[in-house]
């Protein structure tokens, strides 16, 4: 596979696994990966995970690639707080929460932090109807609703 061809694929992914790379190609050879990191025109996030150098990074991008590296998991604490305007500190990395084991991987790109939750404490937060709506992951239910922050004046 020629990487102007890699690139047209997975152009609209925010990272590139190497499952997402063996469902496009299956005879894809892992030693191109290493190539076109060499040539700068990939970088690895972390073992099997890769973005294209020329991606911008931003809030969003970093999100997905924190919810991608690590499953399941999502966008919490300080960095969600943050992200809302709740709280005024500055946040340096990536923390979300997972029932998986507590974890940290810094990369190129950022530093992602994972801390273990209870299968029954794994809420997601998401924006619904003006509010933030926290609520069990997975169900439709109530949840712990939150007012939308406001920019500051």
């Amino acid at each position: 596979m020629q990487f102007i061809q890699f690139k047209n694929a997975f152009r609209d992914f925010p990272v590139i696994s190497l499952a997402d790379i063996r469902g496009l190609d299956s005879n894809f050879d892992r030693r191109r990966l290493s190539e076109w990191r060499e040539k700068g025109y990939i970088r690895k996030i972390i073992k099997g995970y890769y973005i294209f150098s020329d991606a911008d990074m931003d809030e969003n991008r970093l999100a997905a690639i924190a919810n991608r590296i690590y499953r399941p998991s999502y966008i919490s604490l300080e960095t969600a707080l943050s992200r809302y305007h709740l709280i005024p500190e500055n946040v340096y990395q990536v923390t979300s929460v997972s029932t998986r084991r507590t974890s940290f991987f810094e990369s190129p790109v950022g530093r992602f932090s994972y801390r273990t939750v209870k299968p029954e404490f794994f809420f997601r937060i998401h924006p619904a109807a003006g509010r933030l709506q926290a609520g069990p992951c997975g169900e439709g239910g109530p949840g712990l609703f939150l007012p939308q922050s406001r920019p500051a004046r």
